[in-house]
């Protein structure tokens, strides 16, 4: 599988997205193909090593900023991207597109700008949106721009910024806490790549242990 994250900034979904593949016994890579290298900031790096020539491994999952290979894709369960609003053309290898945003309106109209049509599984996120009214009656502008199959809004607790500060400075991706939309996004996002094995009952021990930060 090949997800493709798209928009804003999600480094910490993407690291927990990982763990909870990792603990299904998949084998991961990530990389980060972003403007911001958010993704790549997250992520411990020994001085000197050269992410663009090489992977990286951390916690029995992977890194890289080159350019993913064919003998990766067939080596890996699954490989996540983040592009940012970067377009480049490992988008048309994803098997699902993950669109994240907020309501800055920079941030629809580029999204707007890098929308994919076809067959793949599609996600459209707003995160951080607040209940503020103006913003929602913006949803229309962006909901006509691109080919939706579910949507989720995932608001950024104090407790969510916390553990996104974990991830970037403690090297930890723990994200027991988070809020009960945040957490059925993830689950359904993994149950969007993997139907038949997040609907077994193993995946729910699974689930608990990438939550856990084991």
């Amino acid at each position: 599988r090949i997800l493709g994250i798209v928009g804003v900034d999600v480094p910490d979904t993407m690291l927990y997205l990982s763990r909870i593949f990792y603990h299904m016994g998949k084998r991961v890579l990530m990389t980060d193909y972003s403007e911001s290298k958010a993704l790549y900031y997250s992520i411990p790096l020994v001085p000197g090593t050269d992410v663009y020539s090489m992977r990286i491994e951390y916690r029995d999952t992977f890194f890289t900023c080159g350019a993913i290979t064919e003998q990766e894709l067939q080596e890996f369960d699954v490989v996540m991207i983040f592009f940012g609003f970067a377009w480049r053309k490992e988008l048309d290898l994803c098997s699902h597109l993950i669109y994240t945003t907020d309501f800055e309106k920079n941030h629809l109209e580029k999204l707007a700008e890098l929308k994919k049509k076809g067959t793949v599984y599609t996600q459209l996120v707003y995160r951080n949106v607040g209940k503020d009214r103006y913003l929602q009656r913006r949803k229309p502008f962006f909901s006509t721009e691109i080919r939706e199959e579910c949507q989720y809004y995932c608001n950024d607790s104090s407790k969510e910024k916390r553990l996104r500060r974990q991830c970037q400075y403690n090297d930890s991706y723990g994200f027991r806490g988070i809020s009960s939309g945040f957490r059925k996004y993830l689950s359904e996002t993994v149950r969007a790549v993997f139907p038949d094995e997040a609907g077994e009952r193993g995946f729910a021990e699974c689930f608990r242990r990438a939550e856990m930060g084991v």
